[in-house]
């Protein structure tokens, strides 16, 4: 259970759920594969996240319909969780969370939201 704030644009998603109350990016849409976000926390510790893949064709399943996405992976210090990836899209933002478990299981929820993407 937790509570996550994020900002989406038509540029990117931002969130603010380190403990710093620090924006970090979640995606840019014009990003690359190999593209790294990093912040730097009070503590000393660093969030890293990577864009592991962009989809050129609609090969996201997302409801009743195929969608493009950017693949977002996240190291992590939570007590038995390896890692998070994310998935956006353009269009619909934050479409997707995994959690991959240290012992090699994962859980995924799709996300979807009511908001169109600010400009």
């Amino acid at each position: 259970s937790g509570t996550m704030k994020f900002k989406n644009t038509s540029e990117g998603i931002v969130d603010y759920t380190n403990i710093d109350d620090k924006p970090l990016v979640l995606v840019k849409y014009d990003c690359k594969v190999g593209d790294k976000y990093i912040l730097t926390k009070s503590d000393g510790t660093r969030i890293t996240r990577t864009v592991t893949a962009k989809s050129e064709t609609d090969d996201y399943p997302w409801g009743f319909m195929l969608i493009k996405t950017i693949t977002v992976e996240q190291d992590s210090r939570i007590p038995g969780v390896e890692k998070i990836v994310y998935y956006a899209n353009h269009k619909f933002g934050l479409v997707g969370v995994k959690f991959v478990f240290e012992d090699g299981t994962s859980s995924k929820a799709d996300l979807y939201s009511t908001n169109n993407v600010s400009k």
